[in-house]
């Protein structure tokens, strides 16, 4: 019975020991690198220079945006249309259609954001637990299909989060 009784008191101090340095546990990036890099390899594989996809984009400094913005890549060559309420197309419609032109420059927004949270959580801010950068990608194509990138944290930040929507992907 002593045997048992100190083999669960060992067990037990194991586990707090664990727990205790878990909540210390620095702030970090919460990303899928594996799963990056396999839908990257993906695409690359499939080289095409013809395409369409559609993005819509949320973040705590737009808030919602009801607006869509379908691309269309012709030998690698991007156009755009702007759908939402309203018919007219604005200067920042063209500066935000400009920052993501191709599937590419998906990629690269996401590799940006890894990197920016990156260095974000270095710098060890007090109450952030981790950034998540949660992306989903298309199985056929490796096509970026959902991205969010936030803050988990005690309370004390605000913003600090960016939701991407793809839709309608077809490759030709």
């Amino acid at each position: 019975m002593k045997k048992l009784l100190f083999v669960l008191a060992i067990v037990a101090v194991f586990f707090l020991s664990s727990c205790k340095s878990e909540l210390q546990k620095d702030p970090y990036v919460d990303f899928d690198e594996k799963a990056f890099s396999a839908a990257k390899e993906k695409w690359a594989s499939l080289n095409s220079n013809n395409y369409t996809f559609t993005y819509n984009i949320k973040s705590d400094a737009t808030g919602p945006n009801k607006k869509k913005y379908h691309v269309t890549v012709v030998n690698g060559e991007s156009s755009f249309t702007i759908t939402d309420d309203r018919d007219d197309e604005s200067q920042s419609d063209r500066e935000e259609i400009n920052r993501y032109p191709t599937v590419d420059s998906l990629f690269k927004l996401i590799q940006d954001c890894y990197d920016s949270d990156s260095a974000f959580v270095a710098e060890k801010p007090k109450g952030v637990r981790c950034y998540v950068l949660s992306v989903d990608y298309d199985e056929a194509t490796g096509i970026p299909t959902k991205m969010e990138d936030y803050i988990q944290d005690d309370g004390t930040w605000d913003g600090g989060w960016f939701h991407m929507y793809i839709t309608d992907i077809a490759v030709n």
